[in-house]
């Protein structure tokens, strides 16, 4: 039960936060500078305002934004899951994509470029050679499946020669998720719609490694903080903290509190161009 307080559901602690996110600016405008040196650095101008044109063409880029500072890219508008605005998590060994809401997984609901992506078939899908739905999953370093075949190929005769090898991926290992009203409501990334999110914040450190989410859902009655890191020296380690609070000024007085479970569902759907082995222990 949650009585006016603060909910803190540790997954384990995380040794150093970010900080200076509240101060988050717009980047300056910067200028290349001829170089110092004798020698010269050819630049092809056509083709750097074709880079230009193309960044300017993004869906609703404007909400992006550096802190060059604090070296943390950061988005302030909360969209719909799309693979080109998620942050993510990694250390050279385990890493893992994170969802708008901050954790879990999610299958991409939007293409930046056609819009939804539902008015053209495969705009949510990945290019060649797989065409498979692009997702926030988890991945493991040189973790590779064989397959008979692929959706797409170059060469059809290999094909009937010996196995293809594809990145697989694993179990998402950030799939908390919490309910209120004795678990009528769900916070996942599959529930939480456009219109119950307000305040929102994702931001992700380049300095440290930490992808940050926070906003406010459900008419502003419910604070979510995340925080999601990788371990640097134990590399098969993920962390992950999660903070659920009440903002006080927007309860209704019929809500004195609100009844909270938290789950942590370690769910084999979320793994890809993998196999469960079920294994029973046998006894002499």
């Amino acid at each position: 039960m949650v009585a006016l307080t603060t909910v803190n559901f540790f997954l384990a602690n995380i040794a150093s936060f970010v900080s200076g996110l509240a101060n988050l600016h717009e980047p300056q405008v910067g200028a290349i500078k001829p170089t110092v040196t004798h020698h010269t650095l050819d630049c092809n101008e056509n083709a750097r305002k074709s880079s230009k044109k193309l960044y300017e063409l993004l869906y609703d880029f404007e909400a992006s934004l550096y802190d060059d500072e604090n070296m943390i890219l950061g988005s302030t508008k909360f969209y719909p899951n799309t693979y080109s605005k998620q942050p993510y998590v990694s250390n050279g060994y385990i890493g893992s994509r994170i969802p708008n809401i901050g954790f879990g997984y999610a299958e991409d609901t939007l293409n930046l470029w056609t819009g939804s992506g539902d008015e053209i078939p495969g705009a949510l899908n990945n290019g060649w050679p797989l065409r498979n739905r692009r997702y926030a999953g988890a991945f493991v370093s040189d973790f590779y499946c064989l397959q008979e075949s692929l959706n797409s190929t170059n060469f059809p005769e290999l094909d009937e020669k010996g196995y293809t090898t594809v990145i697989s991926s694993i179990p998402q290992w950030t799939n908390l998720q919490f309910t209120i009203d004795d678990d009528s409501v769900w916070f996942n990334p599959q529930n939480v719609s456009l219109d119950e999110v307000s305040n929102y914040n994702q931001n992700m450190s380049m300095r440290n490694g930490v992808v940050t989410t926070q906003l406010d859902w459900l008419d502003g009655m419910i604070n979510v903080r995340s925080e999601i890191v990788t371990h640097k020296k134990h590399y098969a380690l993920g962390m992950m903290s999660l903070e659920i609070s009440l903002n006080l000024d927007r309860l209704p007085p019929e809500v004195p509190y609100m009844d909270v479970n938290v789950y942590d569902v370690l769910d084999f759907s979320t793994s890809h161009r993998t196999v469960l082995i079920r294994k029973t222990r046998g006894y002499l």
